[in-house]
């Protein structure tokens, strides 16, 4: 997947705003804090509590954005998959 695909999906780009409430948003559906997600993503955890806040005004970065998603697509997967096995 490219750079330019990943963007137009509307991955982490876009106001610091928005990627803010993206990440934050992404680490409450996968039920973790900040410092939970930090070994987790790979990344410090003063830089999770960065891409929390917006602090930096940086976008979240490509690898951790898709290692959010990809997690957040398994977690879906598996609520759908226990959801349709229960009826």
């Amino acid at each position: 997947m490219t750079h330019a695909h990943f963007v137009a999906k509307g991955a982490f780009r876009g106001e610091l705003q928005s990627t803010r409430t993206r990440f934050n948003r992404l680490l409450k559906y996968l039920n973790l804090s900040v410092y939970a997600a930090a070994p987790i993503l790979g990344i410090s955890l003063r830089q999770a509590q960065r891409y929390s806040s917006g602090e930096d005004r940086q976008e979240v970065s490509l690898p951790v954005a898709k290692l959010l998603i990809f997690l957040q697509k398994q977690i879906f997967d598996l609520k759908r998959g226990a959801t349709s096995s229960s009826e």
